[in-house]
């Protein structure tokens, strides 16, 4: 049967895989695989699909299945080897993963920065740091890619080479950068090290910078900076902004410091509360027994008086 794409039926899959609405866009794509089981584009949204909602197997059979037929479209071949290195990936299947995304770099022609970076994180996971620097140095000399540099210094840190990674993001102006996320990302990391240094003031600064997009380096910085305040005395300034914070974006390092300044303030019934909602049976368990020592020595002052 000869194909006949429907455009707007493929618009229509790309709108609803982008909105995550995956089911929905499933039962577009069994309509369309029922009259073209083998049809390779409709295949690289089921595999993307797939992935989606967490059937790594399957997405990894699928993608498999396309790449061991014969065509030539070098970008859609690299689009499933993205896509196959993702499935695996998320089985834990590192250098399988590896493997697969080298195969995606050799076939990209351009616009390689996305998978470079994929690359070098996936060499961190498999302890190959070396192989890491390596993939984000390729190309290097044809078009300096500033953030590719930014995920350099982020391999130093992990490395805990804390003067080496400033030096590189320093050198890096946001005007340089693609998209906001990528400027917030080399705020916080500046904002990050200032703060281990107790260099407050500066810390404080680029962490501002950082708070573009509400996402989760906006929620990071802002809790970042309300722990600066909690460290210099500002107890219901950052009180005030741990809790609006808490609003937004909950975690076990938010709840920590809100803990931390509602003890010292002698706030002991939010305190309680705060302690039931942490994850870690071990810190809640720590927390737990700072907080009976609290109400102890309140006891013992309120006999004295």
């Amino acid at each position: 049967m000869k194909k006949h794409y429907d455009n707007d039926l493929l618009s229509k899959i790309k709108d609803l895989i982008k909105s995550e609405a995956y089911d929905a866009a499933e039962e577009e794509i069994e309509e369309y695989k029922y009259l073209y089981p083998n049809d390779i584009i409709i295949n690289k949204y089921y595999s993307k699909v797939l992935l989606k909602k967490g059937q790594y197997e399957e997405a990894e059979r699928v993608c498999l299945d396309v790449l061991n037929r014969s065509f030539h479209v070098k970008r859609l071949k690299s689009d499933m080897y993205i896509t196959l290195s993702e499935a695996l990936h998320a089985q834990g299947k590192i250098e399988e993963a590896i493997d697969a995304l080298e195969k995606a770099y050799d076939l990209k022609e351009e616009n390689t920065q996305t998978i470079q970076i994929r690359l070098a994180n996936l060499y961190m996971k498999n302890n190959q740091k070396e192989k890491a620097n390596e993939v984000l140095d390729r190309n290097k000399n044809n078009a300096f890619n500033k953030n590719l540099e930014i995920q350099k210094a982020f391999i130093l840190l992990k490395e805990r080479k804390e003067d080496e990674a400033l030096k590189i993001l320093l050198e890096i102006n946001d005007h340089d950068l693609k998209n906001k996320l990528d400027i917030q990302k080399k705020n916080f990391y500046i904002g990050n090290i200032y703060k281990n240094k107790n260099d407050f003031e500066n810390a404080i600064r680029f962490y501002g910078n950082a708070l573009l997009t509400k996402n989760e380096y906006y929620w990071h910085a802002y809790c970042s900076i309300a722990h600066i305040k909690y460290k210099l005395g500002y107890l219901d300034e950052a009180i005030n902004m741990l809790e609006d914070t808490l609003k937004k974006f909950e975690s076990d390092v938010v709840l920590e410091t809100l803990i931390k300044c509602y003890l010292l303030n002698g706030n002991t019934e939010r305190s309680q509360e705060l302690i039931n909602r942490i994850d870690n049976s071990d810190i809640k368990q720590l927390y737990q027994g700072r907080l009976e020592l609290n109400k102890q020595n309140f006891a013992e002052s309120e006999n004295i008086l």
